[in-house]
């Protein structure tokens, strides 16, 4: 059997004269206390480095369920629970990560094929002088779409043009599409008018 230590015959000695106590703390110039925190605060108040023993009376565990009256154990509780907490949050922001990172994968591969739809659509235009038929796109919707719109951004293109090249001519269809629409519209006023 091997030889106790001081503070080991101290512990033992405390444990058997209190018991109600569980556990003891033993500083390293031999005072006991059954508080952790008191043992560390006398520590620190005579300058001791060592950090204090604790004893446990023979046979016993400590459970969460029993009186905690220095608080240690339910802090230590409370830390784990709060470690566990975050590394859940950390995990958490993990995969929100994961699904970000596919989200722009996603996009990108999106954005890389409009791109290519545009420049299949400029080399069609250059080789042929002129957009493509529609036909040339019904597989690909977005393809389609595209075309669409550039379709009807030449149709701007070339009535701008045209207003440029020849201001009055415009003016004068315009005026003229406008009083055969007010004529249409006065024979119907004066049929309501008559009833």
């Amino acid at each position: 059997m091997a030889k106790k230590t001081n503070a080991e015959k101290k512990a033992a000695n405390v444990l058997a004269a209190h018991p109600e106590a569980n556990e003891v703390y033993i500083t390293s110039d031999n005072q006991a206390f059954f508080e952790k925190a008191k043992a560390y605060q006398h520590n620190k108040r005579k300058g001791i480095t060592e950090e204090p023993e604790v004893f446990f009376r023979e046979g016993y565990t400590y459970t969460d369920e029993e009186d905690d009256s220095d608080g240690t154990h339910a802090e230590n509780q409370s830390l784990k629970e709060a470690l566990q907490e975050a590394s859940d949050a950390l995990e958490d922001a993990k995969k929100e990560q994961e699904n970000l990172v596919e989200e722009l994968a996603t996009s990108g591969n999106r954005l890389r094929d409009a791109n290519n739809l545009l420049l299949q659509i400029e080399s069609l235009t250059d080789l042929t002088g002129s957009l493509p038929s529609a036909e040339v796109f019904t597989d690909n919707p977005t393809a389609l779409k595209v075309f669409q719109m550039r379709k009807y951004f030449e149709a701007i293109q070339q009535e701008c043009e045209d207003l440029k090249a020849n201001p009055l001519k415009q003016i004068g269809e315009i005026f003229n599409t406008e009083v055969k629409a007010a004529e249409e519209v006065k024979p119907e006023a004066k049929a309501t008018k008559g009833k």
